[in-house]
């Protein structure tokens, strides 16, 4: 190899090798080594808004303000109005996690979340239209950092006081109780729906939890005796009707977890139920 040809492949590899360490501490530094090094300022809200940019609609954990995604008029219209009728009511039940702190002046982060819900959608549904509830939800690993629904709609006709009446929503349903009673009253659509229920089981391995409620009139362990006693009748009727009685497992939870508000008649008649979980 002659001097030039020696020359020309030193001053190659020093060049590359030049080229190299410029772009990675000069130009590498200036476009993105910078952004890497600092950290990036993300507000609350616009985390929030990007956790949950995949959902319609959406909240965050310990929060009751909705996050709306890119399509939530579409949603809108073609999920939530979509069961409206001239005089039928709009169920929205908030769900919230135990670990959630109720906001003042709500019974629990649910009802704080179906009133958001019910005031951002006031202009197309008349309030006296909307009916808002609650429900707890298990626990799941993410429920901290992700966005999740938090709601759920349900068009009904309007309940009527003093009455037993059936709600079902995918694989639960709720079953009103008259004031002060562990009996209910006989219904042709709740037979019906027991009825239906012993057939299904009887075909399926599934089980069933009963969890009593009741709402916030008399004292906190009356309450509770009385919620589980409610949980009991209904369990006595699937056994009557066939079903193995380690297939069904009854709680209670008195007055402790209202679906709605107890300053109403008609909140309280609601809040004294029992709740089916179909497992």
């Amino acid at each position: 190899m002659n001097t030039k040809v020696l020359l020309l492949s030193v001053f190659t590899v020093f060049y590359f090798l030049g080229t190299q360490w410029f772009y990675s501490n000069k130009l590498s530094g200036a476009c993105c080594g910078a952004v890497a090094a600092e950290e990036v300022a993300v507000t609350e809200a616009a985390a929030a808004i990007i956790a949950g940019a995949s959902l319609p609609l959406g909240f965050k954990w310990m929060n009751a303000d909705p996050i709306l995604g890119q399509n939530f008029e579409a949603y809108k219209t073609n999920s939530i109005l979509k069961g409206m009728k001239e005089d039928n009511v709009l169920q929205i039940t908030g769900q919230y996690y135990k670990g959630e702190k109720a906001p003042e002046g709500y019974d629990n982060m649910g009802l704080a979340r179906a009133a958001a819900i019910r005031d951002l959608i006031k202009e197309s549904v008349p309030i006296e239209r909307i009916d808002i509830s609650s429900r707890l939800i298990d626990d799941n690993s993410g429920m901290e950092t992700a966005a999740f629904a938090g709601t759920t709609f349900n068009w009904m006709e309007a309940l009527k006081k003093e009455t037993t009446t059936i709600v079902e929503v995918e694989n639960e349903s709720t079953i009103y109780f008259p004031f002060n009673s562990s009996v209910k009253d006989k219904n042709e659509e709740v037979d019906n729906y027991l009825q239906k229920l012993s057939e299904r089981l009887k075909q399926t391995q599934e089980k069933v939890s009963i969890t009593g409620h009741t709402d916030n009139v008399g004292e906190e362990a009356a309450n509770m005796s009385l919620g589980f006693n409610r949980a009991e009748s209904i369990k006595n009727i699937l056994v009557a009707k066939g079903i193995e009685v380690d297939r069904i497992s009854v709680d209670s939870k008195g007055e402790l977890q209202p679906a709605t508000t107890n300053e109403t008649d008609d909140g309280r008649y609601r809040n004294r139920r029992t709740v089916l979980r179909i497992n």
